[in-house]
C-alpha cells in the first residue's frame, strides 16, 4: 500500500486508526473521512489495487450474504405454523359446514362445496372433510 499511488492517502489513514486505538476512540466515525478518501483513491488507481479491491469486494458480498441467511432463520424462528384447532372449535366447524352443504345442494351450488372442501384439505383436516360429506 505504500508504494502505489494511494501511499499518501495509505499513510494518514493508518495514522488516523493508530490514534484511534491508542485513544480508545470509534475509529469508524473517527476515521471516515480519511477511509472514504483512500478508497477513492484506490479506485482511481485500480489497476495498481485491483486485488485489495477484488478482496474487499468479495468480503463485502460474503457479508451481505451471510446478514441474509441470518434474517432468513430469524424469520423461520418466528413461524409458529398453523395454528390448533380445538376439539369443541373442530365439531363447531363441521356442524356449520355440515349446515352449509346441505344448503348449497339444495340450491345446487356444487361450486360452494368444491371450494369448501378445498379449503378443508388446504387447512388440513382431512376427517372434517368426510364428516361433512356425510351429512349430504
Amino acid at each position: 500500500m505504500k508504494e502505489g499511488g494511494c501511499k499518501d492517502s495509505f499513510i494518514e489513514w493508518e495514522k488516523c486508526i493508530e490514534e484511534g486505538e491508542k485513544n480508545k476512540e470509534d475509529i469508524v466515525e473517527k476515521c471516515f473521512e480519511v477511509t472514504s478518501a483512500l478508497k477513492k483513491c484506490m479506485e482511481a488507481h485500480s489497476d495498481y489495487y485491483a486485488s485489495i479491491l477484488q478482496a474487499e469486494k468479495a468480503a463485502q458480498d460474503d457479508s451481505e450474504k451471510e446478514k441474509e441467511k441470518e434474517k432468513v432463520q430469524e424469520n423461520e424462528s418466528n413461524d409458529t405454523g398453523p395454528e390448533k384447532i380445538s376439539s369443541y372449535d373442530l365439531q363447531l366447524l363441521i356442524y356449520i359446514l355440515r349446515r352449509i352443504s346441505v344448503a348449497i345442494l339444495r340450491d345446487k351450488y356444487h361450486i360452494m362445496l368444491e371450494n369448501m372442501v378445498n379449503l378443508l384439505l388446504q387447512l388440513n383436516i382431512k376427517p372434517a372433510i368426510s364428516t361433512v360429506l356425510q351429512g349430504v
